[in-house]
């Protein structure tokens, strides 16, 4: 059964942006909204593979799409 993830996204364009997804044993995905360059919305989805303190996967919305490894960051 997948879990509901909720966060926060840091970096990229204007403020942190939080995050609407799901997670199921090491799998992860989710949904970001950002400002493009011209003032629009759009809505990027992130899939990945979590393992131990990173993750991989990809990212895409409208048509981009890229891959990415994420790693967790001590506060």
């Amino acid at each position: 059964h997948p879990t509901n993830l909720s966060g926060t996204l840091a970096g990229g364009p204007g403020d942190d942006a939080p995050i609407d997804g799901t997670f199921s044993g090491n799998d992860v995905t989710f949904t970001v909204q950002r400002t493009g360059r011209n003032g629009n919305t759009m809505t990027l989805t992130y899939k990945a593979t979590v393992s131990g303190d990173s993750m991989t996967g990809s990212m895409g919305g409208g048509q981009m799409s890229r891959d990415f490894t994420a790693k967790r960051t001590s506060k």
